[in-house]
């Protein structure tokens, strides 16, 4: 998350928070600054480091997930707003997923640390299988 920290705060001059709408200003209008590659790394990380399973389809029924938390489906469905794509997580532990329409992408899955009280957050450590 520390690419995501890397980019600016916009500070509203009435006092509103407009982090959010700078976040996407760099993603649509500002795509080729460093600034825009952190906010697409941080948002590269949040569509891997889940533990969300896909649900099998149902033809002309919209993607389900099944996700230990709310917050889980909560922020896969939030990047999934905004271009990033969690495809599958298949029985052999590879990741597929899709950043801006570009290609899908496969990453292998080598471990997975679960959320715990301790630590407050999980995390995972793949491989790019490309």
């Amino acid at each position: 998350m520390e690419n995501l920290a890397k980019v600016k705060s916009a500070e509203d001059p009435k006092g509103g928070d407009k982090k959010l709408e700078h976040l996407l200003s760099c993603l649509v209008y500002e795509k080729h600054t460093e600034e825009a590659a952190n906010v697409r790394n941080a948002l590269r990380h949040l569509v891997l480091c889940h533990s969300v399973i896909v649900e099998p389809r149902v033809a002309d029924e919209p993607t389900k997930f099944s996700a230990s938390s709310p917050d889980e489906e909560a922020l896969v469905l939030g990047v999934d707003s905004l271009g990033f794509k969690f495809i599958n997580r298949d029985n052999s532990n590879n990741i597929t997923i899709q950043c801006e329409g570009n290609a899908e992408e496969t990453f292998l899955l080598l471990n997975e640390l679960e959320f715990n009280s301790d630590r407050k957050r999980m995390s995972v450590i793949i491989k790019d299988s490309n």
